[in-house]
């Protein structure tokens, strides 16, 4: 009837009231000592128990510092999520018992040394981390050169990155490294991703970080996100570029000014004759309008009719009477004389259905040939591909993500 935190709250703080002074440290260990009490109840009751009676009790002190290494072996997983070293977690014992963070460390590397323990390489280096600040100088350079020449260590020549590669290392430029990992994440498989990087671009503008604005529109003809994507996976730059000027259009409504500067840019795309893309050439059109309409001359009049004109069809309207004649099923034959293309294209059926042959509906088409001339234009950026649900050597679940997206080709925003 009531959600169990207001319950565990208000059922802690009804106990704490009934607690003798005398009885506060016996209260305090039971509560430390309970094995099976939740790690995060447990810590936020010895919270409360501190912030109230420690102003009445100096003995407190010396009791919550007993407490730090009993709490480290009862709740030795809380330090491990995901084969990661949770620091988090330490940090807040250390907090509350004030016992220093490495000394939990070493606590808990003998905890772990154990014969029952079988931790992952990372949690190794993650309690490293913590270590290396207070050893010998020295010491953590020797442990890593023992480490890059022991037998683990050749297993790295298998890894399909290859042998060392200075060229695929991020640069040390901070501005350099905030726009390659927004422009990776512009370039997501995952719609979710896509949208964050953009509100990260938003972000920076709000901050007036235009450098790293001005670092990303330079990327915006690359076709690959190196050195923060494996390099031997593609890089879906058409999304880059599509989710880099959706945000552009939309930092352009509070900061015009400021992206008026990438006018040259953004008039190049909404002129792209060779490969024109109807979504990236209207919102660099909407930018640069936008700019026009705040009082900055960026474009001429010319340029402006022509932009204008960007979404017009210079094409007369389909004659819609002939439409039932066109709106043959997704699976029908083709003509005898239509060639089939040498490699089929496989799309998803729902996508098939709705997107390709209502876009035959538009433009008068019959499904088939709309389908082909996808299949045609998907192969100007990968020859091998057969479908639009490959993975391209990602590992993913049956259930992609929270918002069931398939991973698409490199072309679909093309469709």
């Amino acid at each position: 009837m009531q959600w169990i935190g207001d319950l565990k709250d208000e059922f802690f703080l009804i106990l704490r009231g009934k607690v003798k002074y005398s009885d506060r440290q016996q209260y305090i260990m039971i509560i430390a000592m309970l094995e099976n009490m939740h790690f995060g109840a447990k810590l936020s009751e010895l919270e409360k128990c501190k912030e109230e009676w420690e102003q009445s009790s100096a003995a407190l002190v010396g009791l919550y510092k007993k407490l730090a290494i009993p709490l480290v072996h009862l709740h030795t997983d809380e330090f491990l999520s995901y084969d990661r070293l949770s620091g988090y977690q330490l940090k807040n014992i250390s907090d509350l018992t004030g016992v220093p963070t490495i000394e939990l460390v070493q606590e808990l590397i003998k905890i772990l040394t154990s014969p029952e323990w079988n931790i992952s390489a990372s949690i190794w280096l993650g309690l490293a981390s913590f270590v290396s600040p207070h050893s010998d100088i020295g010491e953590a350079q020797s442990a890593l050169s023992r480490l890059l020449n022991s037998k683990a260590a050749m297993l790295a020549l298998n890894v399909t990155d290859g042998d060392w590669n200075k060229g695929i290392y991020p640069p040390s430029d901070i501005v350099e490294i905030a726009a390659g990992l927004v422009w990776r994440m512009l370039g997501s498989p995952y719609a979710k991703d896509r949208w964050r990087a953009a509100h990260s671009v938003r972000c920076f503008a709000r901050f007036n970080r235009w450098s790293v604005i001005d670092a990303l529109v330079d990327k915006y003809d690359k076709e690959d996100a190196h050195p923060f994507q494996a390099p031997e996976l593609p890089f879906y730059f058409l999304h880059a570029r599509l989710w880099l000027l959706i945000a552009l259009a939309r930092v352009a409504l509070n900061s015009p000014k400021e992206v008026a500067k990438y006018r040259d840019i953004l008039f190049k795309i909404t002129q792209d004759n060779q490969s024109p893309h109807v979504l990236m050439r209207h919102f660099a059109s909407q930018t640069l309008l936008t700019c026009f309409d705040n009082d900055l001359e960026i474009i001429s009049d010319m340029e402006l009719i022509n932009i204008r004109k960007i979404n017009i069809s210079p094409f007369p309207h389909f004659n819609h009477k002939i439409k039932n004649k066109l709106h043959e099923p997704i699976y029908g034959k083709k003509p005898g004389a239509s060639p089939n293309p040498e490699i089929e294209f496989s799309l998803d059926y729902d996508f098939a259905k709705n997107d390709v042959r209502w876009l035959s509906d538009v433009f008068g088409k019959p499904y088939w040939e709309v389908k082909d001339m996808v299949g045609k234009s998907v192969r100007e950026y990968d020859i091998n591909i057969k479908s639009m649900n490959e993975t391209d050597g990602r590992t993913i679940s049956k259930i992609y993500n929270e918002t069931s997206e398939k991973l698409h080709f490199p072309g679909a925003v093309l469709c």
